[in-house]
């Protein structure tokens, strides 16, 4: 279950103050390194000294980090599917598009041979859209979860919620889906 939207925002808004205060942090880290080094002052108290403080601010940066990093995730954007409705939680607001009537389509782009492929759904009223990865290079989705959205691609054909080109463009999406339904599974 989902925190409310406060709560999201709260968590955010903490997690923004650790991430300035991890920056300040690093400041106070970088100056007296850069001082210790052009002073030229390296005897043994000097360079214990020094060496302590590292230790010390490395610690604290990590701790302030990971807090930050906590924080921080509670508020990112998340993607599920609900029933044929495709629904995108960002920070505050929930998007929703249902994928038996948008115009849907796979994106492919390829980095460095690594193979990212998206589907985007477009509401044809609105002209809003939504992105999932299906696939980023080695991760690819569950079986289960391409073989539910090629079914909420499809949708209901009775109700013919899609014509001519739109509705040949769903069946050739919901295809690949399906053929990637096979790879997904081979993989452990």
């Amino acid at each position: 279950m989902d925190p409310p939207a406060g709560c999201r925002i709260v968590t955010l808004a903490a997690g923004l103050v650790l991430a300035s205060i991890l920056a300040c942090l690093a400041g106070l880290l970088v100056k007296p390194t850069a001082m210790f080094f052009t002073e030229g002052d390296f005897s043994v108290g000097s360079v214990l000294l020094f060496v302590v403080y590292v230790v010390i601010m490395c610690a604290v940066l990590y701790a302030v980090g990971a807090l930050a990093r906590v924080y921080l995730r509670m508020g990112r954007t998340r993607t599920w599917l609900r029933g044929t409705v495709l629904v995108e939680r960002r920070i505050v607001l929930r998007r929703k598009i249902d994928l038996s009537t948008a115009r849907v389509e796979l994106r492919q782009t390829i980095t460095a041979g690594d193979v990212t492929l998206i589907l985007v759904a477009i509401d044809q009223r609105s002209g809003r859209s939504l992105e999932l990865t299906v696939v980023d290079g080695a991760m690819i989705l569950p079986g289960s979860e391409l073989t539910a959205l090629a079914r909420a691609i499809v949708g209901v054909p009775s109700l013919g919620a899609r014509a001519g080109d739109d509705h040949a463009n769903a069946m050739i999406v919901a295809g690949r889906l399906s053929e990637l339904t096979a790879v997904a599974d081979e993989r452990p």
